[in-house]
């Protein structure tokens, strides 16, 4: 749950205007690559959907489903990778995080 409300604030933070930190560019950047990923390949979406792998309500709305999906990265990183390589990526740089030496 921390998670999740933590992602939720950092998504606010980063879409206020002039706010040019490279956290926020790294995260909206991404962002968007990721969004149109989902809502422009209708195959790849119901895959997701599909798969279970986010609970419903990560598709409630675009804030719920970026929160839903960060809070699964840290808590099943490698079944994300491994059902959803693509998203896992856009995260893993949304985030400027990488699992490795963790």
């Amino acid at each position: 749950m921390g998670i999740h409300e933590i992602v939720h604030a950092m998504h606010f933070d980063f879409l206020k205007p002039n706010n040019d930190s490279i956290s926020a560019i790294l995260f909206t950047q991404h962002y968007k690559k990721l969004k149109k990923l989902i809502h422009n390949d209708e195959i790849y979406r119901q895959n997701l959907v599909s798969s279970k792998y986010l609970r419903n309500y990560a598709f409630t709305n675009n804030f719920e489903f970026i929160a839903v999906l960060i809070e699964s990265f840290f808590e099943t990183p490698q079944e994300l990778k491994n059902q959803f390589p693509a998203i896992y990526d856009y995260v893993k740089k949304m985030l400027n995080f990488d699992f490795k030496g963790y």
